[in-house]
């Protein structure tokens, strides 16, 4: 083992080291008795030069103690701490000391004689034995304070009706949810009944990014285990193109189920008192009784409507009772449609709604959906149906809605592959739209419903102007009838209503579009377009980024790692688009760098005249990876006026020129 290396004061009171003498003696002698040991304490040139120094004495005495350690001093007698010459240290801060164990070395400072290190480790180890009893003690306070009922419904916890066989592939479970009921007799215990069908349930723990799962304890009606198959899955949230868990789900299947009481018990902690219990009391015989307990009609989701808020239930009357069978509702004239949400008791009863329209034909109903509800008085039947199916009750909703009014017709419509001349406010000012640059087929006519039109972009600006006081919704609809809007704008004046809206990510080939215009007495009617995307997708660039001078100082390789550029702080007019060939931008300087990214496999040059007509000298970096084929071009020689680049990219024979005219002002 090599010697310690002593230590002497240095510039400013601090301890430095200094070169040993030819010895292989330790720095601080080992003595044989007691009162040396303290001697050679006394007279150590740190105590001498502390106590001139300071006034102060010269150590301090820790307790004694009875632990040897080979190669070190005993420590059956005090041991001392010695300081070194900082004189404001020691009147204005504390001694500092790392736990568990202290390094080799003197720290803020305090020199540490032999021995001290496992001394230290001691103490360290009492104060975290301390704090943990501190912390259990603090728990099982915590723990022991009541718990409202209203509070003890595990948000993380819920129950299904049915046994998984194989790992659910998307969560959550879209089976029916059954309700927890608070027991009462004991804390963080729950109620919950199964018909006599059922033979078994479905678990469904939300642990949480940070929190622990104890595993669970199930048992019969008899006491006998239940059989029990579960699966763990990792919850993952995205932020931009960073993927990281955002916590774990444990989902348990238990099997053969008894008549009578089963508990399982779901331990939140492994280590603490943290427990939920849970009674499923499965029915002996199928269930000839059922009462409706709640009753509520809710606006469709496709209105606009978050259907699954209480508050916008239409106010019905009277107000519900089980012990009453008939009601009355108003909708608005703009509705056609309503949701009929019932509840049961026992959960397991079913309700079965029918209608009939005002003019005495059935209404069509799915999943609990009522449409084409035409203006009058229209009818809804609900009969309750026990578990052995007989009808228990009947329940009759009448519904009125009164005829829309309202002029619903668009006077004017104009589309845009480019941006438009002027601003919405502008054209809202003067009282009318100015002419696209896209032309409708036919030309457009209030009176008429349906157009087509012909593009090469990939997104489009519609503009649309309606009565005063109306509204105006534009999208695009996919095949499967989901709807995608965009950025929109309106303007509500004297003038009428002016809208404005860039709809984009248009595909290739055909696309359907929208335009709904609701009056404001409740009429309403839309407008479809059939957008006929054109242009080659094989050969076109996926993102076109342009800089001034060398460019963001991201290595080109760390873009195609991430499979995106950067925005550049350079605006191009228009936008990048994949299908527009033609842009502009203005700059100042010499130099200009271009970021371009390729389907993988294609190839991108990239070249530039001045205005005199001089090519521009080009230094250009690629990289092609999995992600796509990644061009940097940075040109140089750029003059005042107008600069036209060139972009050409090219693959399997299919060949697409973009052309970027860079205007230096000085």
């Amino acid at each position: 083992m090599a010697a310690k290396k002593p230590r002497t004061a240095g510039p400013a009171g601090r301890w430095s080291p200094r070169a040993a003498a030819p010895s292989t003696a330790r720095a601080t002698p080992s003595t044989s008795t007691p009162a040396a040991r303290a001697a050679s304490t006394r007279d150590s040139p740190c105590a001498r030069e502390a106590a001139s120094a300071t006034g102060r004495p010269r150590s301090r005495s820790w307790p004694s103690g009875s632990t040897t350690t080979a190669g070190r001093s005993r420590m059956s007698t005090p041991h001392r701490l010695t300081r070194g010459t900082r004189a404001s240290a020691w009147d204005s801060q504390p001694r500092r000391i790392k736990l568990p164990g202290w390094p080799h070395s003197a720290s803020n400072g305090i020199a540490r004689e032999d021995g001290m290190e496992s001394r230290l480790r001691s103490v360290g180890a009492r104060v975290v034995r301390l704090h943990r009893a501190a912390t259990a003690a603090l728990f099982a306070a915590a723990v022991a304070l009541p718990v409202p009922a209203t509070a003890q419904t595990p948000n993380w916890l819920t129950v299904h009706p049915g046994v998984l066989v194989e790992a659910p592939s998307e969560l959550p479970l879209k089976s029916t949810r059954i309700r927890l009921r608070s027991r009462p007799d004991e804390a963080h215990a729950y109620a919950v009944e199964v018909p006599a069908d059922t033979t078994g349930i479905t678990m469904v723990v939300d642990v949480g990014l940070m929190g622990e799962f104890g595993g669970f304890d199930a048992t019969d009606a008899s006491g006998d285990k239940l059989e029990m198959t579960g699966w763990t899955f990792t919850k993952r949230k995205s932020v931009g193109r960073t993927t990281f868990p955002d916590g774990k789900v444990v989902v348990a299947s238990f099997d053969s189920l008894e008549e009578g009481v089963n508990n399982i018990r779901v331990r939140r902690n492994q280590h603490f008192v943290d427990v939920h219990s849970i009674s499923v009391t499965r029915a002996a015989e199928p269930s000839s009784t059922a009462a409706l307990v709640s009753l509520s009609l809710l606006p469709s989701r496709t209105e606009g409507k978050r259907s699954s808020r209480p508050e916008d239930a239409y106010d019905m009357a009277p107000a519900f009772h089980s012990d009453t069978t008939h009601y009355e509702v108003e909708i608005p004239p703009d509705r056609d449609r309503l949701i009929v949400r019932a509840k049961t008791e026992p959960w397991w009863g079913r309700v079965e709604v029918r209608g009939t329209a005002a003019d005495g034909t059935p209404l069509p109903i799915e999943s609990n959906e009522a449409t084409g509800l035409a203006p009058g008085t229209s009818t809804l039947a609900l009969a309750v149906v026990a578990e052995d199916g007989s009808t228990t009750s009947t329940y009759t909703v009448a519904v009125t809605r009164d005829a829309p009014t309202g002029d619903a017709t668009l006077h004017g419509l104009a589309l845009w592959q480019s941006t438009p001349p002027r601003s919405l406010m502008a054209s809202a000012g003067a009282g009318s739209l100015e002419s696209g640059d896209m032309e409708l087929e036919p030309a457009f006519d209030p009176r008429v419903g349906s157009y087509a039109l012909r593009t090469p972009a990939s997104s489009l600006t519609l503009r649309a102007k309606a009565a005063e006081g109306s509204t105006v919704t534009a999208a695009v609809v996919a095949d499967d009838g989901a709807r995608r809007g965009g950025s929109s704008f309106s303007l509500n004046t004297s003038h009428g209503h002016f809208y404005g809206v860039t709809l984009g990510g248009l595909a290739p080939g055909s696309n359907g579009m929208e335009v709904t215009v609701k009056a404001d007495g409740g009429n309403r009617r839309t407008y479809r377009l059939v957008v006929e995307r054109a242009g080659s997708v094989a050969a076109a660039l996926g993102d076109l980024q342009v800089w001034r001078g060398k460019g963001p100082k991201q290595a080109l390789f760390v873009s195609a790692m991430s499979g995106g550029l950067r925005t550049g702080d350079v605006v191009t007019m228009p936008n990048f688009d994949a299908a527009v060939a033609d842009y502009a931008a203005a700059l100042s300087g010499g130099e200009v760098t271009l970021r371009c990214r390729a389907p993988a496999g294609a190839s991108i040059q990239v070249a530039g005249r001045n205005p005199a007509g001089e090519d521009l000298s080009a230094d250009a970096t690629v990289v092609d990876l999995g992600t796509g084929n990644f061009n940097r071009t940075t040109l140089r020689g750029l003059a005042q006026g107008a600069n036209v680049v060139t972009v050409t990219v090219s693959l399997g024979g299919d060949r697409k020129v973009y052309e970027i005219t860079v205007n230096v002002d000085e």
